[in-house]
């Protein structure tokens, strides 16, 4: 019971994560939304320098270290006890309990269990880190190879049970640098004190830019920086493989994630991708336009991304100055949102210089943009799928392919039991309607059915939600509580339209008793028939929109497609 307990305490050692406690304190800063987003001393160094670093590093390895300092000379334990107290330290920094089990990669806590078994082989695996690391001029690489190194270098010093155990050391280690193989495999990985900048950005006005020049820099793997009728967006020469690489690089953005291409004219789609009668009327649609459509690749080989995918996403802005570059160019434009990933798009040209000025070869300026990137649309054989909503709704492109019939979430509690009812009535006549209940008017929680209806309509199982208590004010204070629910109590016909048309709410809350029937058919009506105006009330929808990010905050500033 006793190792048991030791155990636990080891795990919750490990789990405290001194770097990001230390780099707050310093700096102010979260360094998980930071360089890479590790926790460990490694990232500490380029963010917060040299003595937070060291501080941090050491603390790290005390969570091999000193388990095994308590269980050799306080409680005399036999070397695999002491191994696995260790070892619950490292996996304590690995996925810790009070970072949702993320972590570090656990390379120093695991110097440290190594340190605590045998100090020579502890200084041999120090020794072939730092000889790697002048090599390679890696980290990961110098990591990978000391922890390959580390079970025979305890078996050549006869510690055999140290060499068998060390093996889980060696694999857990490298598991925790999948990330890393993934980006020395394709050729991104940063170098140890690499410079990411180069000397000379150059800056354009989005009125006379000299696409003879843009397109010799693309032509010569730069990348540059350009305004879309969306966002601020990175752009390579999609046929030049090592300029992809550089997006990735200095984006650092996940692996998994495409980029985009930007074609001049609807023939260089179908170049590209497969075409059905379903992408076609969208093409005719709405293209030129905010929308991107992703299609089935024509030729597999073709790739504007690290790794390989069957499909592509596609757009043709609806923007003059890209559309002029694309048809001075010879080569379509590899392109993403121009913003560190995880980090939100800076809308104007002084944000997109204050960051990557020196890092990028040219910026286009094209004055202050939005922020509401292109609706993504998946049409793939004849399944058709709404990846992101922009500021083309999925109505709008289901009604262009005339297949679609709003979806209608409702729920209501046992005071608003019988208008649902009675609403569901007029509904089902023009509408798909989802009723999570209640069913009865047997006494019921109200929170509990706000929360299903919310849930359906951020899943995107329907466009609109409808929820009834005795009053309404219960439905709409636990309504606004989800991210992305914009939920209005609505009395009338005109505030119901008003709901919709300047405050772009996506759920109508009513009252049963405060309502009668033919009163609420007209309010749900007026709510059903009315959509956003945008314009004076778009700024102020966006307002909204930055205090519920700063709130709830959350990360989802990365774009994956303009």
């Amino acid at each position: 019971m006793l190792r048991v307990i030791l155990f636990f305490l080891s795990y919750l050692y490990g789990s405290i994560p001194f770097g990001l406690l230390f780099v707050k304190k310093t700096k102010g800063i979260d360094i998980r939304k930071i360089g890479s987003g590790n926790i460990g001393a490694t990232n500490i160094l380029r963010v917060a320098g040299f003595s937070t670093a060291l501080l941090s590093g050491l603390f790290d390895l005390s969570k091999g270290l000193l388990p095994v300092i308590v269980g050799k000379y306080i409680f005399n334990f036999e070397p695999i006890t002491l191994f696995f107290l260790g070892f619950f330290g490292v996996l304590g920094h690995d996925f810790s309990i009070f970072l949702k089990f993320r972590g570090g990669k656990g390379i120093a806590s695991s110097l440290g269990l190594v340190i605590g078994l045998n100090p020579i082989v502890a200084l041999i695996e120090v020794f072939i880190f730092i000889i790697t690391l002048i090599i390679k001029r890696i980290v990961s690489i110098s990591s990978i190879i000391s922890l390959i190194f580390l079970p025979f270098m305890f078996l050549f010093f006869k510690n055999y049970e140290y060499s068998y155990l060390s093996i889980l050391i060696s694999i857990l280690g490298i598991l925790r640098h999948r990330e890393n193989i993934e980006r020395l495999y394709y050729g991104i990985e940063s170098k140890f004190g690499e410079k990411e900048k180069i000397k000379n950005t150059e800056y354009f006005k989005k009125e006379n830019a000299p696409f003879e020049k843009i397109e010799k820099i693309l032509q010569e793997g730069g990348v540059g920086i350009i305004p879309t009728d969306t966002v601020y967006g990175f752009c390579v020469n999609a046929l030049n493989k090592d300029a992809i690489k550089k997006i990735y690089k200095i984006k650092k953005r996940d692996l998994d994630k495409p980029l985009v291409l930007f074609v001049k004219n609807r023939d260089e789609i179908e170049k590209y991708g497969i075409l059905n009668e379903k992408s076609k009327k969208i093409i005719n649609k709405f293209i030129p336009g905010k929308i991107t459509i992703v299609l089935k690749k024509r030729e597999p080989s073709f790739s504007i991304s690290l790794k390989k995918f069957e499909t592509i996403g596609i757009r043709i802005p609806n923007d003059d100055f890209v559309l002029n570059l694309l048809n001075s160019i010879k080569f379509p434009l590899a392109t993403t949102s121009a913003n560190i990933s995880g980090k939100k798009t800076p809308k104007d040209f002084e944000g997109i210089k204050e960051i990557f000025s020196g890092v990028v070869d040219f910026i286009v300026d094209g004055g202050e943009l939005g922020e509401i990137p292109s609706t993504v649309i998946e049409i793939v054989d004849d399944e058709i799928k709404i990846l992101r909503e922009g500021e083309i709704k999925k109505e709008d492109i289901l009604k262009a392919l005339k297949e679609w019939i709003m979806k209608i979430a409702i729920g209501s509690d046992h005071a608003g039991y019988e208008l649902k009812e009675e609403l569901k009535k007029f509904l089902c006549k023009q509408f798909d309607i989802i009723d999570v209940g209640t069913n009865s008017t047997e006494s019921v929680d109200y929170p509990d059915f706000a929360k299903k209806v919310c849930e359906i309509i951020l899943k995107k199982d329907a466009e609109i939600g409808i929820l009834i208590c005795g009053t309404g004010i219960g439905m709409s204070i636990t309504a606004n509580k989800f991210k992305g629910i914009y939920a209005a109590l609505c009395y009338d016909r005109n505030t119901a339209t008003l709901a919709r048309s300047h405050n772009n709410a996506n759920v109508l809350c009513i009252g049963g008793r405060t309502t009668k029937v033919n009163d609420a058919i007209e309010i749900v009506s007026s709510f059903l028939t009315s959509s956003f105006d945008g314009g004076r009330h778009e700024r102020r929808f966006n307002k909204i929109k930055d205090i519920e990010d700063l709130n709830f905050k959350e990360d989802k500033n990365d774009l994956w497609y303009l």
